[in-house]
């Protein structure tokens, strides 16, 4: 029994000193993430690293080697050079060490050269970077021309490219094939895309890469990229086009990509009309679907939704003025059909007001976005009037998901027992709203007064913001 008692005191003064130390550790990770350092001298001040500061320097190194790469960690590659080599031994030795993997991150407001850098510590330090972070992507691929990117960066697995050029990108990506490492690739141009065709080719074939994102705010259109075959197909699992792209050519480079979860696109439309209603793709892995500007007819949408939607749980998008986005019936048939797995849905149409309001045939749709269809998937009718727009006033239709309101109605019915799901549904009727943005209530008069009820008319209004 004594010796059970002893070692079970023993067990508790042992967790009592690792909880300190772990909340020792939380709190000093708290600080550090607090801290910005923008030079070697703010840093050398935070660290107390002066040179004439020789007791500090030697009460810092009685800290574990563990405990400094975990503050390295929170740190730019760079910053830890220039902060702790030739200090002295102990220290060159711990930044030198092949433990300490780095993350260099080069931001616009650097004041040191870029190239010095990429020659003194990118370079020597290449087996140990995974990851490179550049604000100027055109330095960079200037100095790789002397000093080339090659397999000796094996665990370089994430790489962000701002401010490069097109006929830059195209020239660097082939070298990148030798990465084995390489899972995350962004490109942000600051010149015209005359090809992705091209660059997306180069894309496809780097083999281990899982997350792309390509960015570009003008392109010159060109034919679509061919439809592959199986032996080109991509590991890509998230790709996110931030550039205007057609329907076309989104098929096409879908087909490329089996294994895609997440697919992200800026701006979506058509341009040609023929375009083939069959086009046979073997994306079955796809669960999130968020396109910002769809300027596609619900037609040609709904087309594009059945070939990519069987596995689909999230769907956002901004459509274009056709009113037959607001069909709420025809909605529901396609996600019964084509999207059983659907559970966050949300989507805005914009709909401009020139004059008086009058009710077209198309705003009879709207009511039937309230229909329990609607409201068992907590996917809510909201109706905004902006009066910021003016002239014309606009009023946009969207269905997205109120969870705040629905978290309401289950802890009330959860703290009122005696209470039904359905008499709680009658008291909160979480079905639909209408805001109001930009109203002036010194400058109302009776058109806002009829803009309200021809709303309210369109569908029943549970809750007004204004």
């Amino acid at each position: 029994m004594y010796y059970s008692n002893q070692y079970m005191n023993q067990a508790k003064r042992q967790m009592s000193v690792d909880m300190s130390w772990a909340e020792d550790t939380k709190k000093l990770r708290s600080k550090i993430e607090k801290i910005k350092f923008n030079n070697q001298l703010e840093f050398s001040i935070c660290m107390g690293l002066a040179s004439n500061e020789d007791k500090f320097i030697n009460c810092i190194e009685n800290l574990s080697n563990e405990l400094f790469y975990e503050i390295f960690d929170y740190l730019d590659g760079r910053d830890i050079f220039y902060a702790f080599s030739n200090l002295n031994i102990h220290f060159e030795s711990l930044i030198m060490s092949s433990t300490l993997l780095l993350k260099i991150h080069d931001y616009a407001s650097y004041k040191r050269s870029f190239e010095y850098d990429y020659q003194r510590i990118i370079i020597p330090n290449k087996h140990r970077i995974i990851s490179l972070h550049l604000s100027n992507g055109s330095q960079f691929i200037t100095c790789s021309k002397i000093h080339t990117i090659d397999s000796s960066f094996y665990r370089l697995e994430s790489l962000i490219l701002h401010g490069i050029k097109f006929n830059q990108i195209v020239s660097f990506l082939p070298s990148l094939t030798n990465l084995s490492h390489l899972f995350s690739l962004n490109i942000y141009l600051d010149d015209i895309l005359n090809d992705y065709n091209t660059i997306y080719r180069l894309i496809f074939h780097l083999p281990m890469l899982k997350y792309n994102k390509l960015l570009a705010k003008k392109i010159v259109l060109q034919d679509s990229i061919p439809i592959t075959s199986n032996e080109q197909l991509t590991s890509l699992e998230q790709l996110v086009i931030n550039h205007p792209c057609t329907l076309e050519s989104l098929y096409n480079i879908l087909s490329y990509t089996s294994k895609l979860h997440r697919l992200t696109c800026e701006h979506l439309f058509l341009m040609n009309q023929n375009i083939s209603r069959e086009v046979p793709l073997t994306i079955f892995n796809l669960t999130y679907c968020s396109i910002s500007q769809c300027y596609l007819k619900f037609d040609e949408f709904e087309m594009f939704i059945k070939q990519i939607s069987s596995q689909l749980r999230t769907l956002r998008f901004k459509p274009c003025s056709d009113i037959f986005y607001l069909d709420a019936d025809r909605w529901q048939q396609l996600i019964l059909q084509y999207m059983p797995y659907l559970h966050t849905f949300q989507f805005k149409y914009h709909d401009g007001v020139s004059g008086h309001f009058r009710i077209q045939s198309y705003h009879s749709f709207i009511n039937r976005f309230i229909s329990p269809f609607w409201i068992e998937r907590q996917w809510l009718l909201d109706i905004q009037i902006d009066l910021n727009h003016w002239p014309p006033i606009e009023i946009i239709f969207s269905i997205q998901p109120k969870r705040k309101q629905w978290d309401e109605l289950i802890n009330y019915e959860r703290t009122n027992v005696n209470i039904s799901s359905q008499e709680c549904m009658h008291i909160f009727k979480p079905m639909s709203q209408l805001t109001v943005l930009g109203c002036c209530f010194t400058k109302c008069n009776q058109w806002f007064i009829d803009y309200i009820h021809f709303i309210s008319s369109l569908a029943k209004i549970t809750c007004l913001n204004i």
